[in-house]
């Protein structure tokens, strides 16, 4: 146990797995919420709409009653898929932007090495303007 706990502490240092997981979190934090009305407008109507069957039966209370019950369920169900969307795509584009930043930092860290390296040469050719895409 001891060993997972100290595993766990290195990991959670490590400025890569804080980004990839914070963006994670916000990911998820904003898929459930978004999933969660849509869910909640879809079920409440596809509810009321099943509730208009037998309101003649029932005296229309089973418009609300349909409304909610649909409301409920889509509101769960779409907070549900919404939120495991979001932590997914939300720590997919954590991992790539923390990569990202660990490239530039080994960039810039070989700029002022001296070493030659395939950063190095590519960095210059993008500050030299001779790269592809440009506009010359």
């Amino acid at each position: 146990f001891r060993k997972v706990l100290q595993i766990f502490r290195q990991q959670s240092e490590d400025r890569k797995v804080q980004v990839t997981v914070l963006s994670a979190f916000g990911g998820a934090a904003v898929g459930s919420t978004g999933g969660g009305a849509l869910g909640l407008i879809a079920g409440g109507s596809f509810g009321a709409a099943c509730g208009l069957l037998p309101a003649m039966l029932t005296f229309g209370i089973s418009i609300p009653l349909g409304a909610a019950v649909g409301g409920t369920c889509g509101l769960i169900t779409g907070a549900a898929a919404g939120g495991t969307a979001g932590l997914v795509s939300g720590g997919l584009v954590g991992h790539g932007y923390a990569h990202r930043l660990l490239a530039r930092s080994v960039s810039e860290a070989s700029k002022f090495s001296g070493h030659c390296s395939i950063a190095n040469w590519a960095w210059t050719r993008r500050s030299r303007g001779d790269g592809t895409g440009g506009t010359h």
